[in-house]
């Protein structure tokens, strides 16, 4: 029997947080580090408010460690332990790495704020992991209903950004007033290509109700936030989060219907974006792509968009009471 318990760092003593970490690194759970180095790391999480860590426990004693950070733009990220596998919840080796892992990963869709609708667990391309690790780790996420992607990400410096001409013909409006049902519709048809890893083969519910919570999020910027009509057709849109933390305004969501692309219509939410930005005092927009997506990285760097690393991805979309 595998037990979760709930640790919100903010809130606890550094020394239950230092032990518990350090009982798991003693058996294997990660690299093994000094009390005060695992002190400070408890300290880092401390200093994250509205992080958790999850604890599963067998028979009273901790067995496997997952970190859980809700960001602006409805995402949680998961975090593992230095020295333990990459890309999977932290596990001793004496247990099942699959079951408390799974264990771990179900429970953290259970405790985030209703307000995040995805869960992201991501390998920074820097590490370097196995084509064997990398085809269990598929496996291990596809058995429990996740999706695996690889991104591009990209930043672009605010100063000197200016307002953008409206193209002829479109009309520009703020997502907010978006008819759901009609957004739905136009995000299903932008992301049915062959490279949108996260939406291939149709939306399962979660999906659904996802895309239609999109317009209520608390934490969108809602100047840069809009939806592009044409003849009063929806055609395009843009679901954009302000980062104060870190002076960046983060694009989550942006894109136009198959049918109205090479108009010229693509670079103008993104110049908008970059002006509302400037406007409102970011360092820089950031946004991320699918690495296989050509068209859009040949797009984003002919906007001067440059590139700043990337990650493999696993996704758990979640469907949330009243967003559908």
């Amino acid at each position: 029997m595998i037990d979760i318990r709930t640790i919100v760092p903010a809130q606890e003593p550094h020394a239950e947080i230092t032990a518990v970490v350090m009982r798991l690194l003693e058996q294997g759970a990660g690299t093994p580090a000094t009390e005060p180095e695992i002190a400070e790391y408890a300290g880092r999480w401390a200093d994250v408010k509205q992080a958790r860590m999850l604890i599963a426990e067998e028979d009273g004693s901790p067995v496997g460690w997952l970190g859980v950070v809700p960001w602006p733009g409805e995402y949680a990220s998961l975090h593992w332990l230095r020295g333990a596998p990459a890309g999977w919840p932290s596990v001793v080796p004496s247990s099942d790495a699959e079951e408390v892992g799974r264990t771990l990963l179900t429970a953290a869709a259970d405790i985030v704020p209703d307000e995040v609708a995805a869960l992201i667990m991501s390998i920074d391309r820097d590490i370097e992991i196995s084509e064997e690790h990398l085809s269990l780790l598929q496996s291990r996420y596809a058995a429990i209903g996740w999706q695996y992607s690889e991104a591009v990400h990209f930043v672009h410096p605010t100063e000197r950004a200016t307002a953008p001409n409206v193209p002829e013909g479109l009309d520009i409006r703020p997502l907010r007033e978006a008819d759901p049902v009609r957004l739905t519709s136009c995000i299903r048809d932008i992301f049915s290509g062959e490279y949108d890893a996260i939406f291939c083969g149709g939306l399962p519910e979660e999906q659904e109700a996802f895309l239609r919570g999109l317009p209520e999020s608390e934490t969108m910027e809602e100047a840069a936030s809009v939806v592009l009509l044409t003849g009063g057709e929806l055609v395009g849109f843009s679901s954009v989060h302000g980062v104060r933390e870190n002076e960046n305004l983060l694009v989550n969501w942006i894109g136009i219907r198959p049918a109205w692309r090479r108009r010229g219509y693509a670079s103008f939410p993104l110049r908008h974006i970059l002006s509302v930005a400037a406007e409102e005092g970011y360092a820089t927009a950031s946004l991320s792509s699918e690495v296989r997506n050509q068209a859009s990285l040949a797009l984003y760097e002919d906007q001067g968009w440059e590139i700043e690393g990337g990650e493999k991805q696993f996704a758990k979309y979640l469907r949330r009471v009243g967003s559908g």
